[in-house]
């Protein structure tokens, strides 16, 4: 509903020569109309706002970025090509770079933390740097603005062509936590290898990878880039849901009931569950006061079956460096304001426990030089903490 380029080319409009951003849009807002809707977005009628940061080889500059970012929440409430208002509350941003800094001056992470205190929720890429050249799994690799604690970092999982969740694993390639200032990410994972979605005529994938190429509407791709828009769209629908959700409460929401896997720095919390973040969005009432009960329907299933498969939710969270579990999301709580950044000191009531079950990796390896030239070591016995060199 609304078109900006903020690349220094200034391409003509509604183009898309690198096809990166058509592929994320379509997996976000996809009709599915050239499939028959098979190859559907996750939020069918959500309305897009298309601001280009990315040149025609799916380079930019961090200032674009931060630029694009700026004019959203300047122009939230502008109206769009179709006359109505746009109403921006969710961004999706699937690219990052390497940080050079903690987030707290982070220039990308600073601009991503304003859009949340304005009220809306920045879903980010946690990265394509999980693997090294020598194959193994590398740590630390989050790129920014992932790295910033009030977003929402999205990992990479390969479902390996089958409609069960069951043989699901995170893909090799996606960026694995702690993140520059130790904190724990990706939040949460969403399927992101080899995801059909829309495709831009002529594209410079397609055509330098014509396998990539389904049919003449669609191709296909992979990345966190494309795990991303997955989590973006469940904003969207979560939003539609409950209109009154803060960035905070949506990102609560889908960590709590995102099913748990394995470790926090691979899979964040868990694996996304859409339908279970639906069924809890649409079962509070956001209007509660701080630290009343808010749950309109006391006995949530706390699961769901997905294509026979039954996901659990994992009601966990992870704030900073610690992770939470217990019955968090029956509360409205402090923490799920818009006053508050994500990760903030503060002090949790006793419905929040420590998540006892929650344990850092056994035998870990990093890649030299794999986190800004700095070496993690972990304890291979309680594995609790994470040693930094200099």
């Amino acid at each position: 509903v609304f078109t900006k380029d903020f690349t220094p080319a200034n391409s003509p409009f509604r183009t898309d020569p690198l096809g990166h951003g058509t592929h994320v849009a379509g997996i976000v807002a996809g009709s599915g109309q050239s499939s028959g809707g098979k190859y559907a977005g996750i939020a069918p009628q959500a309305r897009l706002v298309n601001l280009r940061v990315l040149d025609a080889t799916g380079g930019g500059y961090t200032s674009d970025v931060i630029a694009a970012i700026e004019w959203a929440i300047a122009n939230s409430n502008a109206t769009g090509t179709d006359g109505l208002r746009l109403n921006i509350r969710v961004i999706n941003l699937s690219l990052g770079h390497q940080p050079y800094e903690s987030s707290a001056t982070d220039p990308l992470s600073i601009a991503c933390r304003t859009a949340v205190k304005a009220g809306m929720v920045v879903v980010a890429a946690a990265g394509n740097y999980g693997k090294g050249s020598n194959g193994h799994t590398v740590y630390g690799g989050i790129t920014t603005p992932g790295i910033e604690p009030a977003v929402i970092t999205v990992g990479a999982v390969t479902t390996w062509g089958t409609p069960s969740r069951s043989d699901d694993t995170v893909a090799s390639y996606s960026s694995r936590g702690p993140t520059i200032d130790h904190i724990l990410k990706p939040d949460v994972t969403a399927p992101g290898s080899r995801i059909i979605s829309t495709m831009s005529p002529g594209n410079l994938f397609v055509t330098n990878y014509p396998q990539t190429q389904i049919d003449n509407n669609y191709m296909k791709l992979s990345g966190t880039s494309m795990a991303t828009p997955i989590v973006a769209g469940a904003a969207a629908m979560m939003l539609s849901a409950n209109p009154d959700l803060t960035p905070n409460m949506v990102k609560a929401i889908l960590m709590y009931t995102s099913e748990k896997r394995g470790g926090l720095l691979d899979w964040g919390v868990g694996y996304v569950n859409i339908a279970g973040a639906m069924d809890l969005s649409a079962n509070i009432n956001a209007k509660a006061s701080v630290g009343q009960y808010w749950l309109k329907q006391p006995n949530l299933p706390y699961s769901e079956n997905i294509n026979g498969y039954t996901a659990v939710w994992g009601k966990t969270i992870t704030w900073g460096e610690g992770g939470y579990a217990g019955n968090s999301l029956n509360f409205n709580k402090l923490a799920w304001s818009q006053t508050i950044v994500w990760g903030e000191t503060i002090t949790w009531e006793e419905t929040i426990v420590w998540g006892e079950t929650i344990v850092w990796e056994t035998s870990v390896a990093a890649e030299s030089g794999s986190i800004n030239g700095q070496t993690i070591t972990w304890d291979d016995l309680l594995a609790q903490s994470i040693v930094w060199d200099e």
